[in-house]
């Protein structure tokens, strides 16, 4: 069986742990790791995937949104409880198709000295969701407890430097392989308040537009100024997010339904040598945008429109002379439960919440400190 990442930047591209990890565990006995990652992005983003992809192929997966849904949060975009409701509606989905979730947090400077608020999301969601929890912010909070020494292993303030990602890498094969010591079996349990729902592109009834990186391929549909898009959204069903291409034009986008409305900028500027080059971005709606007989409309609103965004958009950019198309390549909704019945989801009994205890990683965390240049003293 595969192991799946599902999770932001931390877990892309060849120098990423994940990366690492894919290698020693090939070596090891030749388990795949796929990654299904897009950058600075929350929870949204995994449920996407997660409701898009074949979950059979998979026995793990790695959940990792800690520093986007600190962002999301912080910005007052989305509640603490809506991240955590959105957090459990993935676990559920992964756990009601077989595969075991491993919630994670990365260290970062938002959670040098406690939790962040995107940490205790994470915490809260495993918990109430039944994930197991590998919390490798703790353990270098543990390791590390000087300021100075925790900011030694980081790039960036979310990044960890490219020398410490091949041992935590090798953290990850050892967790994973704990997990799998305990066999998988199935049990009845209550569902969550929410499950995910996700409609591609060619479910939004456009033509076509094929897109691709060295990470991801996708298939899109364009809107541009004054174009309306009909989201095809029932009543019992709330809008998370959209997936979109941030290489796009981009514009402020009007998202209307029959009792709500919302204003987002839909605009990402990261590269200004490259600025149409493809990337993949979520845009997540704080408002409570539900649909009904005529569902939701998505509309590009004109250049220079006096209509200003009714809330932020998380690391949205924009720049003069370019407006006017937005591409998608999906829609995430959350859908109410209601009163439906349990239904079957993974447990391994015996396997502990929290994973640090069990799982032998002081000789790694002492190379990390040799390359720090600091003491080895054992910590569990």
């Amino acid at each position: 069986m595969k192991v799946l990442v599902l999770g932001a930047s931390n877990c892309l591209g060849p120098h990423s742990f994940a990366a690492f990890m894919a290698k020693e565990f090939f070596q090891l006995d030749g388990t795949e790791v796929v990654t299904c990652a897009i950058g600075a992005s929350p929870c949204s983003a995994g449920l996407y995937d997660a409701t898009q992809i074949d979950l059979s192929l998979f026995d793990i997966a790695i959940i990792d949104f800690e520093v986007n849904e600190t962002g999301l949060v912080n910005s007052k975009v989305r509640s603490q409880k809506d991240s955590a409701t959105a957090m459990i509606a993935l676990i559920h989905k992964l756990r009601s198709s077989g595969v075991t979730p491993i919630v994670t947090i990365f260290p970062s400077i938002t959670g040098q000295a406690t939790a962040s608020s995107g940490e205790r999301i994470h915490l809260e969601a495993a918990m109430a969701g039944g994930a197991a929890v590998f919390n490798m912010a703790e353990i270098f909070r543990q390791a590390l407890p000087t300021r100075g020494e925790f900011e030694a292993v980081l790039a960036d303030p979310v990044h960890l430097i490219y020398t410490i990602r091949q041992t935590v890498g090798s953290m990850f094969v050892r967790a994973i392989r704990h997990v799998r010591s305990f066999a998988p079996s199935w049990d009845i349990q209550p569902v969550p308040s929410a499950i995910g729902r996700s409609i591609s592109a060619r479910g939004l009834g456009r033509p076509i537009i094929e897109r691709s990186s060295s990470v991801r391929k996708s298939q899109l549909i364009a809107i541009e100024v004054n174009d309306e898009l009909h989201l095809p959204i029932a009543t019992d069903e709330r809008l998370l997010a959209l997936i979109v291409n941030a290489g796009a034009l981009g514009g402020l986008v009007e998202i209307s339904s029959p009792s709500n409305r919302v204003v987002k900028q839909v605009s990402f500027y990261w590269n200004k040598e490259e600025p149409d080059a493809y990337l993949i971005q979520t845009v997540d709606i704080g408002a409570e945008i539900r649909g009904g007989d005529m569902g939701v409309t998505l509309r590009v609103l004109p250049a220079g429109s006096e209509t200003k965004p009714t809330e932020s958009t998380l690391h949205s950019r924009t720049v003069d002379g370019r407006y006017g198309r937005v591409e998608i390549e999906g829609i995430i909704l959350l859908k109410d439960t209601g009163s439906e019945p349990p239904t079957n989801v993974i447990v391994r009994r015996g396997l502990n919440h929290d994973l640090r205890p069990s799982v032998a990683i002081s000789d790694l965390l002492d190379n990390i400190k040799k390359q720090l240049g600091l003491p080895c003293a054992t910590i569990q």
